[in-house]
């Protein structure tokens, strides 16, 4: 591979996770999800996103709004729920914001190699290597969980059975992919961000020989 092809990879690196949480927020908006209770039987699919719309705006009506005595279980599992929707969607914030923001510092890396600026230290700091922009990125993966966890949460506090059918491919699975997929990448590209002095989690100062060879 050529020096221009091997940039182009080690560009596509780090705009591929990128692009690979936004497909994921797409796939969020396909219903795909079906729950079949003994009462009710099987519901109209619904997406991820409508799933936590609804389950937020249910859980917080149930412990806000309604008035009376309320059961101890259904408190019990909405505060749980309520729970579990602000963290996982911290967590997916989170992993949204790491992935833009280490696309960003590489790019800025890619055309500033020596910069040394508070912001450079920062993120250096932040994100030393690899591995821990693997991690943050894995942080979207709770909030697809979220229907499979719905499922354990009623059949352990309420004590109620649901079942869950895909009416399309799991959103979840298919993240899964994505996220193979960009470590992958990272795994082809890391030679020649090495070759090329594109490695933006480098803490190695370029020399003035560095840029002749360039």
């Amino acid at each position: 591979m050529n020096r221009t092809s091997s940039k182009k990879l080690v560009y596509i690196r780090y705009l591929f996770p990128v692009v690979a949480m936004v497909l994921t927020f797409l796939l969020m908006l396909v219903p795909c999800y079906s729950y079949t209770t003994a009462e009710t039987g099987a519901q109209e699919a619904i997406s991820l996103c409508e799933l936590l719309d609804n389950s937020r705006v249910q859980v917080c009506d149930y412990l806000f709004e309604r008035a009376g005595t309320k059961d101890a279980a259904t408190v019990s599992f909405s505060k749980t729920v309520l729970g579990l929707l602000v963290a996982l969607s911290l967590l997916f914030a989170l992993a949204t914001i790491s992935v833009v923001y280490i696309l960003i510092s590489a790019l800025r890396y890619f055309k500033h190699p020596d910069d040394r600026t508070n912001a450079r230290i920062l993120f250096i700091t932040l994100v030393p290597n690899r591995i821990v922009g693997f991690v943050l990125q894995a942080l979207c993966f709770p909030l697809l969980a979220f229907p499979h966890l719905m499922i354990l949460l009623y059949s352990k506090i309420l004590h109620y059975q649901v079942a869950l059918t895909l009416t399309f491919p799991d959103p979840l699975i298919l993240a899964a992919v994505l996220y193979a997929a960009t470590i992958v990448l990272s795994i082809v590209s890391a030679s020649r961000e090495t070759v090329l002095r594109m490695n933006p989690f480098s803490r190695r100062k370029p020399s003035v020989a560095d840029g002749e060879d360039e």
